[in-house]
Protein backbone atom coordinates (compact mmCIF):
# COMPACT_ATOMS: atom_id res chain seq x y z
CA UNK A 1 0.00 0.00 0.00
CA UNK A 2 3.02 2.42 0.97
CA UNK A 3 4.91 2.14 -2.54
CA UNK A 4 1.19 2.22 -4.57
CA UNK A 5 0.79 5.89 -2.24
CA UNK A 6 4.42 7.06 -3.28
CA UNK A 7 4.20 5.87 -7.23
CA UNK A 8 0.72 8.13 -6.82
CA UNK A 9 2.62 11.14 -5.01
CA UNK A 10 5.32 10.86 -7.72
CA UNK A 11 2.57 10.30 -10.68
CA UNK A 12 0.31 13.38 -9.70
CA UNK A 13 3.59 15.92 -8.88
CA UNK A 14 4.56 14.81 -12.95
CA UNK A 15 1.09 15.69 -13.71
CA UNK A 16 0.91 18.92 -12.18
CA UNK A 17 4.04 19.95 -13.77
CA UNK A 18 2.27 21.28 -17.30
CA UNK A 19 -0.89 23.33 -15.24
CA UNK A 20 1.67 25.15 -12.08
CA UNK A 21 2.22 28.39 -13.55
CA UNK A 22 4.78 30.76 -12.02
CA UNK A 23 4.39 34.20 -10.25
CA UNK A 24 3.30 36.99 -12.99
CA UNK A 25 6.70 38.71 -11.75
CA UNK A 26 9.26 36.25 -12.77
CA UNK A 27 10.12 33.09 -15.34
CA UNK A 28 12.35 30.12 -14.16
CA UNK A 29 14.14 28.06 -16.31
CA UNK A 30 16.67 25.09 -16.28
CA UNK A 31 20.01 25.27 -18.61
CA UNK A 32 19.15 22.32 -20.40
CA UNK A 33 15.68 20.51 -20.80
CA UNK A 34 17.28 16.60 -21.05
CA UNK A 35 20.34 14.74 -20.10
CA UNK A 36 21.66 11.78 -21.07
CA UNK A 37 24.69 10.11 -19.01
CA UNK A 38 26.23 6.87 -19.09
CA UNK A 39 25.77 3.86 -17.11
CA UNK A 40 27.76 2.99 -13.99
CA UNK A 41 30.42 0.26 -15.16
CA UNK A 42 31.45 -2.01 -12.75
CA UNK A 43 34.56 0.41 -11.34
CA UNK A 44 31.68 2.82 -10.50
CA UNK A 45 33.10 5.39 -12.42
CA UNK A 46 30.47 8.11 -12.78
CA UNK A 47 29.73 11.32 -14.58
CA UNK A 48 28.13 14.23 -12.96
CA UNK A 49 26.35 16.60 -14.12
CA UNK A 50 25.40 19.50 -12.99
CA UNK A 51 21.66 21.41 -13.65
CA UNK A 52 21.18 24.87 -12.63
CA UNK A 53 18.84 27.63 -12.87
CA UNK A 54 20.24 31.47 -13.14
CA UNK A 55 17.21 32.85 -10.49
CA UNK A 56 15.75 31.60 -7.61
CA UNK A 57 15.87 29.17 -4.65
CA UNK A 58 15.11 25.43 -5.37
CA UNK A 59 14.05 22.53 -3.36
CA UNK A 60 15.23 19.85 -5.85
CA UNK A 61 14.28 15.79 -6.67
CA UNK A 62 14.23 12.58 -8.25
CA UNK A 63 11.42 10.27 -9.27
CA UNK A 64 13.91 7.54 -9.31
CA UNK A 65 16.90 8.53 -7.19
CA UNK A 66 18.14 4.52 -7.55
CA UNK A 67 18.56 5.59 -11.70
CA UNK A 68 19.74 9.27 -11.20
CA UNK A 69 20.60 10.84 -7.66
CA UNK A 70 20.21 14.55 -6.66
CA UNK A 71 23.09 16.69 -4.64
CA UNK A 72 22.07 19.95 -3.86
CA UNK A 73 24.72 22.76 -3.90
CA UNK A 74 23.87 25.68 -1.68
CA UNK A 75 25.10 29.67 -2.27
CA UNK A 76 27.05 30.75 0.42
CA UNK A 77 25.98 33.45 2.35
CA UNK A 78 27.12 35.81 5.18
CA UNK A 79 23.59 36.88 6.54
CA UNK A 80 23.10 34.84 9.96
CA UNK A 81 19.51 32.67 10.29
CA UNK A 82 19.27 32.96 6.63
CA UNK A 83 17.27 29.90 4.70
CA UNK A 84 19.96 28.05 2.49
CA UNK A 85 19.28 28.85 -1.31
CA UNK A 86 20.08 26.58 -4.16
CA UNK A 87 20.37 27.24 -7.74
CA UNK A 88 22.25 24.01 -8.89
CA UNK A 89 21.69 20.34 -7.77
CA UNK A 90 24.76 17.77 -9.41
CA UNK A 91 22.90 14.66 -11.02
CA UNK A 92 24.86 11.09 -10.79
CA UNK A 93 23.69 8.42 -12.33
CA UNK A 94 23.37 4.92 -10.33
CA UNK A 95 21.73 2.68 -12.71
CA UNK A 96 24.37 -0.39 -14.06
CA UNK A 97 21.65 -1.85 -16.39
CA UNK A 98 22.83 -1.87 -19.88
CA UNK A 99 19.33 -0.67 -20.67
CA UNK A 100 17.80 2.76 -21.39
CA UNK A 101 16.35 4.04 -18.03
CA UNK A 102 15.05 7.41 -17.15
CA UNK A 103 14.02 9.75 -14.29
CA UNK A 104 12.39 13.32 -14.01
CA UNK A 105 14.29 15.64 -11.76
CA UNK A 106 11.73 17.90 -10.29
CA UNK A 107 12.43 21.70 -9.27
CA UNK A 108 10.50 23.59 -6.95
CA UNK A 109 11.22 27.84 -6.50
CA UNK A 110 10.49 28.15 -2.94
CA UNK A 111 9.52 31.83 -2.66
CA UNK A 112 6.97 31.25 -6.39
CA UNK A 113 6.25 27.54 -5.98
CA UNK A 114 6.65 27.56 -9.25
CA UNK A 115 7.92 24.01 -10.82
CA UNK A 116 10.05 22.89 -13.08
CA UNK A 117 11.21 19.41 -14.73
CA UNK A 118 13.97 18.43 -16.50
CA UNK A 119 14.24 14.40 -18.62
CA UNK A 120 17.59 12.58 -17.38
CA UNK A 121 18.04 9.11 -19.31
CA UNK A 122 20.41 6.96 -18.60
CA UNK A 123 22.26 4.88 -21.08
CA UNK A 124 24.93 2.85 -22.54
CA UNK A 125 27.48 4.65 -24.69
CA UNK A 126 27.06 3.32 -28.47
CA UNK A 127 29.89 5.10 -30.25
CA UNK A 128 32.59 7.27 -29.71
CA UNK A 129 33.80 9.91 -31.83
CA UNK A 130 37.08 12.30 -31.69
CA UNK A 131 36.47 16.29 -31.65
CA UNK A 132 39.02 19.27 -32.51
CA UNK A 133 38.75 22.14 -33.88
CA UNK A 134 41.49 21.10 -36.45
CA UNK A 135 43.42 18.02 -37.90
CA UNK A 136 46.43 20.37 -38.76
CA UNK A 137 48.90 20.97 -36.12
CA UNK A 138 51.24 23.48 -36.29
CA UNK A 139 55.18 22.55 -34.99
CA UNK A 140 56.39 23.31 -31.71
CA UNK A 141 53.39 25.36 -31.09
CA UNK A 142 50.43 25.36 -28.11
CA UNK A 143 48.90 21.54 -27.91
CA UNK A 144 45.72 20.86 -29.42
CA UNK A 145 43.05 20.31 -27.39
CA UNK A 146 41.03 16.69 -28.22
CA UNK A 147 37.91 15.38 -26.37
CA UNK A 148 35.55 12.67 -27.18
CA UNK A 149 31.67 12.66 -27.08
CA UNK A 150 29.54 9.51 -27.13
CA UNK A 151 26.73 8.87 -28.10
CA UNK A 152 23.69 6.35 -27.54
CA UNK A 153 22.14 3.56 -30.21
CA UNK A 154 20.04 6.73 -31.79
CA UNK A 155 22.74 9.07 -32.31
CA UNK A 156 22.17 11.24 -29.12
CA UNK A 157 24.52 12.58 -28.00
CA UNK A 158 25.96 12.15 -24.15
CA UNK A 159 25.59 15.52 -22.14
CA UNK A 160 29.26 14.35 -20.24
CA UNK A 161 31.47 11.38 -20.09
CA UNK A 162 33.82 13.07 -17.66
CA UNK A 163 35.64 10.78 -15.29
CA UNK A 164 36.06 7.70 -17.75
CA UNK A 165 39.14 6.35 -18.35
CA UNK A 166 40.72 6.84 -21.82
CA UNK A 167 43.69 4.75 -23.69
CA UNK A 168 45.05 7.41 -26.08
CA UNK A 169 47.17 6.11 -29.08
CA UNK A 170 49.50 7.22 -31.59
CA UNK A 171 49.15 5.23 -34.81
CA UNK A 172 51.46 4.95 -38.34
CA UNK A 173 49.40 6.43 -41.16
CA UNK A 174 49.24 3.43 -43.52
CA UNK A 175 49.16 5.88 -46.72
CA UNK A 176 52.22 8.06 -45.88
CA UNK A 177 54.45 4.71 -47.44
CA UNK A 178 57.58 6.82 -47.47
CA UNK A 179 57.48 8.98 -44.28
CA UNK A 180 60.30 7.00 -42.29
CA UNK A 181 59.41 8.83 -38.68
CA UNK A 182 57.50 6.47 -36.01
CA UNK A 183 54.01 8.55 -34.93
CA UNK A 184 55.83 8.81 -31.90
CA UNK A 185 58.28 11.47 -33.25
CA UNK A 186 55.70 13.30 -34.68
CA UNK A 187 52.85 13.22 -32.32
CA UNK A 188 53.33 13.93 -28.36
CA UNK A 189 50.74 13.12 -25.97
CA UNK A 190 51.14 16.74 -23.40
CA UNK A 191 49.90 16.52 -19.52
CA UNK A 192 47.51 19.37 -18.98
CA UNK A 193 49.82 19.83 -15.99
CA UNK A 194 52.65 20.94 -18.26
CA UNK A 195 50.44 23.05 -20.18
CA UNK A 196 49.18 26.88 -20.41
CA UNK A 197 45.79 24.73 -20.56
CA UNK A 198 43.55 25.35 -17.03
CA UNK A 199 43.64 21.70 -15.54
CA UNK A 200 39.58 20.04 -14.92
CA UNK A 201 40.06 18.78 -11.94
CA UNK A 202 38.91 15.50 -12.42
CA UNK A 203 41.14 15.21 -15.97
CA UNK A 204 44.10 16.40 -13.24
CA UNK A 205 43.09 13.55 -10.94
CA UNK A 206 42.90 10.96 -13.87
CA UNK A 207 46.54 11.86 -15.26
CA UNK A 208 48.03 12.30 -11.46
CA UNK A 209 46.82 8.38 -11.30
CA UNK A 210 48.85 7.38 -14.69
CA UNK A 211 44.67 7.13 -16.26
CA UNK A 212 43.91 9.45 -19.50
CA UNK A 213 40.32 10.83 -19.54
CA UNK A 214 38.09 12.21 -22.23
CA UNK A 215 40.23 15.37 -22.85
CA UNK A 216 43.98 15.56 -23.90
CA UNK A 217 46.18 17.54 -25.44
CA UNK A 218 48.28 17.05 -28.34
CA UNK A 219 51.45 18.69 -29.60
CA UNK A 220 53.38 18.02 -33.05
CA UNK A 221 56.73 17.35 -32.52
CA UNK A 222 58.69 16.64 -36.28
CA UNK A 223 56.80 17.18 -39.95
CA UNK A 224 54.70 14.42 -41.03
CA UNK A 225 51.22 12.48 -40.44
CA UNK A 226 50.11 10.01 -37.85
CA UNK A 227 47.10 8.79 -36.28
CA UNK A 228 45.31 9.39 -32.47
CA UNK A 229 43.36 5.91 -31.54
CA UNK A 230 41.35 6.31 -28.64
CA UNK A 231 39.14 3.70 -26.60
CA UNK A 232 37.11 3.22 -23.47
CA UNK A 233 39.21 1.32 -21.04
CA UNK A 234 36.31 -0.30 -18.71
CA UNK A 235 35.37 -3.85 -19.89
CA UNK A 236 31.57 -2.84 -20.02
CA UNK A 237 32.46 -1.04 -23.20
CA UNK A 238 34.16 -3.20 -25.02
CA UNK A 239 31.79 -3.73 -27.88
CA UNK A 240 32.53 0.35 -28.17
CA UNK A 241 35.08 0.79 -31.11
CA UNK A 242 37.74 3.06 -30.67
CA UNK A 243 37.70 6.33 -33.17
CA UNK A 244 40.89 7.19 -35.15
CA UNK A 245 41.63 10.52 -36.83
CA UNK A 246 44.60 11.34 -38.69
CA UNK A 247 46.74 14.60 -37.80
CA UNK A 248 49.21 16.42 -39.77
CA UNK A 249 51.95 18.22 -38.48
CA UNK A 250 53.17 21.08 -40.38
CA UNK A 251 55.68 23.79 -39.67
CA UNK A 252 54.53 27.55 -39.79
CA UNK A 253 56.66 28.59 -42.44
CA UNK A 254 56.32 30.90 -45.53
CA UNK A 255 57.80 32.15 -48.49
CA UNK A 256 58.97 35.69 -49.16
CA UNK A 257 57.60 37.54 -51.12
CA UNK A 258 54.61 35.43 -50.75
CA UNK A 259 52.49 37.45 -52.99
CA UNK A 260 52.47 37.11 -56.86
CA UNK A 261 55.83 38.49 -58.74
CA UNK A 262 56.04 40.37 -62.23
CA UNK A 263 58.84 40.02 -63.56
CA UNK A 264 60.20 40.87 -67.36
CA UNK A 265 61.79 37.79 -69.16
CA UNK A 266 65.66 37.88 -67.86
CA UNK A 267 64.50 39.82 -64.79
CA UNK A 268 64.62 37.62 -61.42
CA UNK A 269 63.49 37.20 -57.96
CA UNK A 270 65.08 36.09 -54.94
CA UNK A 271 62.99 34.08 -52.66
CA UNK A 272 63.91 34.06 -48.92
CA UNK A 273 62.15 31.23 -46.24
CA UNK A 274 60.79 32.50 -43.02
CA UNK A 275 59.82 30.29 -40.19
CA UNK A 276 57.67 31.49 -36.96
CA UNK A 277 58.18 29.84 -33.87
CA UNK A 278 56.49 31.15 -30.67
CA UNK A 279 55.63 34.56 -31.93
CA UNK A 280 59.17 34.60 -33.81
CA UNK A 281 60.31 35.03 -37.05
CA UNK A 282 63.76 33.49 -38.34
CA UNK A 283 65.16 32.94 -41.90
CA UNK A 284 65.87 29.16 -42.81
CA UNK A 285 69.14 28.66 -44.57
CA UNK A 286 68.69 27.68 -48.02
CA UNK A 287 68.92 24.77 -49.89
CA UNK A 288 68.15 23.14 -46.29
CA UNK A 289 68.07 19.53 -45.52
CA UNK A 290 64.18 19.52 -44.73
CA UNK A 291 63.11 22.01 -47.85
CA UNK A 292 63.52 22.25 -51.37
CA UNK A 293 62.01 25.17 -53.66
CA UNK A 294 60.37 23.54 -56.76
CA UNK A 295 58.94 25.33 -60.14
CA UNK A 296 55.39 24.33 -61.66
CA UNK A 297 56.09 25.07 -65.32
CA UNK A 298 60.21 24.97 -66.18
CA UNK A 299 59.58 26.76 -69.26
CA UNK A 300 58.40 29.77 -68.18
CA UNK A 301 61.37 29.92 -65.34
CA UNK A 302 64.23 28.36 -64.08
CA UNK A 303 65.30 27.93 -60.41
CA UNK A 304 68.30 28.43 -59.12
CA UNK A 305 68.67 26.06 -55.90
CA UNK A 306 71.17 27.58 -54.61
CA UNK A 307 70.11 31.16 -54.63
CA UNK A 308 66.48 30.32 -54.09
CA UNK A 309 66.45 32.43 -57.08
CA UNK A 310 63.66 32.32 -60.33
CA UNK A 311 64.97 33.94 -63.52
CA UNK A 312 61.53 34.39 -66.07
CA UNK A 313 62.31 32.76 -69.50
CA UNK A 314 59.19 33.13 -71.63
CA UNK A 315 56.00 35.34 -70.87
CA UNK A 316 53.31 32.69 -68.74
CA UNK A 317 53.13 32.13 -65.20
CA UNK A 318 54.42 29.61 -62.83
CA UNK A 319 54.34 28.97 -59.13
CA UNK A 320 57.42 28.19 -56.88
CA UNK A 321 56.52 25.68 -54.30
CA UNK A 322 58.11 24.75 -50.99
CA UNK A 323 58.29 21.58 -50.61
CA UNK A 324 58.63 19.73 -47.15
CA UNK A 325 60.87 16.48 -47.68
CA UNK A 326 59.19 14.65 -44.57
CA UNK A 327 55.95 15.63 -46.52
CA UNK A 328 56.91 15.01 -50.32
CA UNK A 329 53.67 11.97 -50.36
CA UNK A 330 51.10 13.95 -48.64
CA UNK A 331 48.69 15.09 -50.77
CA UNK A 332 46.47 17.10 -48.13
CA UNK A 333 50.02 18.93 -47.09
CA UNK A 334 49.33 22.98 -47.27
CA UNK A 335 52.27 23.75 -49.03
CA UNK A 336 53.51 27.81 -49.13
CA UNK A 337 53.80 28.88 -52.61
CA UNK A 338 54.42 32.24 -54.39
CA UNK A 339 53.15 32.89 -58.17
CA UNK A 340 55.33 34.69 -60.46
CA UNK A 341 54.32 36.03 -63.82
CA UNK A 342 56.50 36.81 -66.66
CA UNK A 343 55.36 39.62 -69.02
CA UNK A 344 56.50 42.16 -71.47
CA UNK A 345 56.30 46.08 -70.21
CA UNK A 346 53.55 47.84 -71.68
CA UNK A 347 53.91 51.52 -70.22
CA UNK A 348 56.01 53.47 -67.61
CA UNK A 349 55.15 55.25 -64.56
CA UNK A 350 56.65 57.83 -62.25
CA UNK A 351 56.20 58.56 -58.30
CA UNK A 352 57.91 61.27 -56.40
CA UNK A 353 58.10 61.96 -52.67
CA UNK A 354 57.23 63.64 -50.23
CA UNK A 355 54.39 65.05 -51.29
CA UNK A 356 53.84 62.84 -54.08
CA UNK A 357 52.98 66.06 -55.99
CA UNK A 358 54.73 67.00 -59.40
CA UNK A 359 55.26 71.15 -58.22
CA UNK A 360 58.25 71.25 -56.14
CA UNK A 361 59.92 73.42 -53.81
CA UNK A 362 63.51 75.02 -54.34
CA UNK A 363 66.26 73.94 -52.35
CA UNK A 364 63.80 70.63 -50.82
CA UNK A 365 65.05 67.08 -51.40
CA UNK A 366 63.07 64.27 -52.88
CA UNK A 367 62.93 61.16 -54.44
CA UNK A 368 62.04 60.23 -57.67
CA UNK A 369 60.76 56.48 -58.53
CA UNK A 370 60.27 54.92 -62.15
CA UNK A 371 57.63 52.10 -62.30
CA UNK A 372 57.40 49.45 -64.98
CA UNK A 373 53.47 47.97 -65.76
CA UNK A 374 52.17 45.64 -67.71
CA UNK A 375 49.33 46.07 -69.72
CA UNK A 376 46.74 45.04 -66.95
CA UNK A 377 48.34 47.64 -64.97
CA UNK A 378 50.39 45.27 -62.75
CA UNK A 379 53.56 46.69 -61.16
CA UNK A 380 56.75 44.95 -62.40
CA UNK A 381 59.27 44.09 -60.60
CA UNK A 382 62.25 45.90 -61.49
CA UNK A 383 65.81 44.17 -60.61
CA UNK A 384 68.79 45.03 -60.74
CA UNK A 385 69.68 44.28 -64.13
CA UNK A 386 66.78 46.00 -66.05
CA UNK A 387 67.80 49.17 -68.14
CA UNK A 388 65.87 51.85 -67.47
CA UNK A 389 67.20 55.28 -69.30
CA UNK A 390 66.26 57.86 -66.93
CA UNK A 391 67.76 61.18 -67.85
CA UNK A 392 67.29 64.01 -65.11
CA UNK A 393 67.18 68.20 -66.19
CA UNK A 394 70.67 69.03 -64.58
CA UNK A 395 69.70 72.40 -64.97
CA UNK A 396 66.58 71.91 -62.46
CA UNK A 397 67.63 68.82 -60.00
CA UNK A 398 70.98 67.62 -58.54
CA UNK A 399 71.04 64.23 -58.68
CA UNK A 400 72.69 63.13 -55.38
CA UNK A 401 72.61 59.29 -56.38
CA UNK A 402 70.69 57.21 -58.55
CA UNK A 403 70.20 52.76 -58.65
CA UNK A 404 72.09 50.83 -60.44
CA UNK A 405 69.46 50.25 -62.62
CA UNK A 406 68.01 53.77 -63.21
CA UNK A 407 64.39 53.43 -61.45
CA UNK A 408 64.98 55.87 -58.33
CA UNK A 409 66.67 58.81 -58.10
CA UNK A 410 67.52 61.15 -54.79
CA UNK A 411 67.56 64.61 -56.48
CA UNK A 412 67.42 68.57 -54.94
CA UNK A 413 65.26 71.43 -56.67
CA UNK A 414 67.81 74.07 -57.80
CA UNK A 415 65.60 77.07 -59.19
CA UNK A 416 62.25 77.81 -60.68
CA UNK A 417 61.20 76.75 -64.22
CA UNK A 418 59.28 73.91 -66.21
CA UNK A 419 61.11 70.52 -67.26
CA UNK A 420 60.13 67.39 -68.17
CA UNK A 421 62.08 63.76 -66.67
CA UNK A 422 62.19 61.66 -69.74
CA UNK A 423 62.35 57.62 -69.07
CA UNK A 424 62.49 54.41 -71.47
CA UNK A 425 63.17 50.81 -71.15
CA UNK A 426 64.15 48.78 -74.13
CA UNK A 427 66.95 46.33 -73.00
CA UNK A 428 67.73 43.94 -70.22
CA UNK A 429 71.07 42.47 -69.04
CA UNK A 430 71.63 38.68 -69.37
CA UNK A 431 71.74 37.30 -65.76
CA UNK A 432 74.34 34.88 -67.49
CA UNK A 433 76.42 36.94 -69.47
CA UNK A 434 75.96 40.17 -68.33
CA UNK A 435 75.35 41.17 -71.86
CA UNK A 436 72.52 43.80 -72.97
CA UNK A 437 69.41 41.79 -74.35
CA UNK A 438 66.79 43.70 -76.29
CA UNK A 439 62.84 43.63 -75.24
CA UNK A 440 60.25 42.43 -76.81
CA UNK A 441 58.72 45.94 -77.01
CA UNK A 442 60.41 49.68 -75.70
CA UNK A 443 58.82 51.55 -73.33
CA UNK A 444 58.81 55.22 -72.60
CA UNK A 445 57.21 58.43 -70.77
CA UNK A 446 57.83 61.86 -69.76
CA UNK A 447 57.18 63.27 -66.77
CA UNK A 448 56.18 67.16 -66.54
CA UNK A 449 57.48 69.25 -63.25
CA UNK A 450 57.01 72.36 -61.58
CA UNK A 451 59.49 73.93 -59.84
CA UNK A 452 59.01 77.40 -57.39
CA UNK A 453 60.28 78.98 -55.06
CA UNK A 454 59.26 78.77 -51.24
CA UNK A 455 56.42 80.77 -50.39
CA UNK A 456 57.59 83.03 -47.56
CA UNK A 457 54.80 86.00 -46.05
CA UNK A 458 56.52 89.16 -44.60
CA UNK A 459 56.44 89.92 -41.97
CA UNK A 460 56.93 87.12 -40.31
CA UNK A 461 55.44 87.78 -36.94
CA UNK A 462 52.83 91.17 -36.43
CA UNK A 463 51.84 92.39 -32.87
CA UNK A 464 48.76 94.51 -33.13
CA UNK A 465 47.48 96.16 -30.44
CA UNK A 466 43.74 95.67 -28.74
CA UNK A 467 42.31 98.58 -27.01
CA UNK A 468 38.34 97.01 -25.68
CA UNK A 469 37.80 100.36 -24.47
CA UNK A 470 38.01 102.21 -27.79
CA UNK A 471 37.51 99.26 -30.12
CA UNK A 472 39.94 100.51 -32.99
CA UNK A 473 40.83 98.52 -35.51
CA UNK A 474 44.28 98.24 -37.75
CA UNK A 475 45.28 97.45 -41.01
CA UNK A 476 48.48 96.11 -42.04
CA UNK A 477 49.52 94.58 -45.55
CA UNK A 478 51.26 90.83 -45.42
CA UNK A 479 53.42 90.37 -48.78
CA UNK A 480 53.34 86.64 -50.28
CA UNK A 481 56.13 86.10 -52.59
CA UNK A 482 57.15 82.49 -54.06
CA UNK A 483 55.25 79.83 -55.49
CA UNK A 484 52.99 80.40 -58.20
CA UNK A 485 51.63 83.78 -57.36
CA UNK A 486 48.27 82.79 -57.02
CA UNK A 487 47.52 82.61 -52.89
CA UNK A 488 44.29 81.60 -51.14
CA UNK A 489 44.41 83.35 -47.55
CA UNK A 490 43.22 82.13 -44.31
CA UNK A 491 43.07 83.23 -40.89
CA UNK A 492 43.50 80.53 -37.95
CA UNK A 493 41.90 80.61 -36.14
CA UNK A 494 38.85 82.43 -37.69
CA UNK A 495 37.22 85.58 -36.18
CA UNK A 496 40.56 87.18 -34.95
CA UNK A 497 42.13 89.13 -38.03
CA UNK A 498 40.39 89.57 -41.44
Amino acid sequence: MAVRLKASVIALLVALLSSVSASPGKQYTLNVPRVLLPLVPSSGTRSNFTLKSQQGCFTWMSTKPDVVSVEPLFEQTEKKNSVPCSREVVLTPQSSQQSKLSSIIIAEEQATGQTLRCDVFVDTISRIEITTRTRELLLEEEPERFEIQAFDDEGNTFSTIRGHSFEWTLLPDEEATHQQLEPEAILNFVPFEDSSYETDPIIGALEGRGLQGDTILVAGVNTGTAKVQARLMDRVWKKVRPDVVKLLVVENIMLQPSMDVYLLPLSFVDYRVERRKQGRTEVVTMPSEQYSLELTNTIVGRLDPQRSRVTGLVVGYTEAVLQDKNMLHTPSATKPTAGVHVVPPHHLGFTIAPGNTWVLEVGRDYAVTVHVFDKLNHRILVTENVLLETVLPSEYLHSYSSSVNGSYHHVRALKPGAAFIPASLSKIKHPDTGEPHPLPTTVSKQQPLAIYDPVKVEPKRLVMLWDPASELSYQHTLQATGGSGNYQWSCDPEGIVG
